[in-house]
């Protein structure tokens, strides 16, 4: 636990200053987490399909975050990232026929490889499109507490799930991917996650009303605890405990990502479906 707590102490106050200044040094911070956890990614294969050739995951996986920057709040995110997919997909599959021996060859290999990049980078680009998205509405403020919203209320529904579940949780969730989550902790981090989101509506001006900032709360409480399964399940699937051992006491990059690489798409798009930004 002191190792989890100076961790976080040290890389906490970077990330959260990051997100304050926005800009090329987000994004940069951004592309270097997606270009890890693509690495990280290439290695929770089931056996027999990997590792596989990280180099071309990581490279496109660092571009998503760049892209989103240069996209610059124009509300086109889609159509960079779009861009980004058509240059590296093909530079990926070539690398992985001609970098594996034909034995070990496989479609669905070559599908692995393809998703490393859209999962490590792709979704963590939603967060510096979400930074940038109400420049052309309200300023740098609005991105900027959107962005604050999005990953405080994951932080709020981790804990709130963790304490819960520890506490009182008896119901076991989703035992084959992940036998420590229980379906009280589940409640308790989406209610821990909606009350965040109602308090930190009344701190950040977020341009909606209340019961948006509710449903703020709730529709990125929910996308973190998918996101948190979803990565243990690709860590079932690897038969490893974490996804890697980057950061003293929390495991790898991915797993410290887990639960943002869902919220922040599902930030951002609601956003666009409020209608501001854009």
């Amino acid at each position: 636990m002191k190792l989890r707590l100076l961790t976080a102490a040290v890389a906490l106050p970077i990330v959260l200053g990051a997100v304050w200044l926005g800009g090329l040094g987000l994004a940069a911070l951004a592309a270097l987490a997606a270009a890890l956890g693509a690495r990280e990614f290439c290695r929770l294969t089931p056996p027999g399909l990997g590792p596989l050739p990280a180099l071309p995951a990581m490279l496109t996986a660092a571009a998503f975050p760049l892209a989103a920057w240069l996209a610059d709040g124009t509300g086109e995110y889609l159509l960079y990232g779009g861009a980004v997919l058509a240059a590296g997909a093909p530079v990926s599959l070539v690398w992985y026929w001609l970098r594996r021996p034909a034995a070990a060859r496989t479609l669905r290999g070559g599908l692995l490889l393809l998703a490393a990049p859209l999962y490590a980078g792709g979704l963590l680009a939603h967060g510096i499109a979400l930074r940038s998205i109400g420049e052309t509405a309200g300023g740098d403020d609005l991105g900027r507490a959107w962005l604050l919203l999005a990953l405080l209320v994951v932080m709020a529904a981790d804990t709130g799930a963790l304490a819960v579940g520890r506490t009182i949780g008896r119901h076991p969730m989703a035992p084959r991917i992940s036998p420590a989550k229980t379906w009280e902790g589940a409640a308790g981090g989406m209610a821990a996650a909606i009350a965040a989101a109602i308090l930190l509506g009344l701190l950040l001006d977020l341009s909606v009303a209340v019961w948006q900032h509710a449903a703020a709360g709730a529709v990125i409480g929910l996308a973190g605890q998918l996101g948190d399964l979803l990565e243990s399940r690709l860590k079932r699937a690897a038969n490893a405990k974490d996804s890697g051992a980057l950061m003293p006491g929390h495991g790898g990059m991915l797993d410290r990502l887990d639960s943002i690489l869902l919220a922040l798409p599902a930030a951002y798009y609601l956003l666009l479906a409020y209608g501001v930004g854009g």
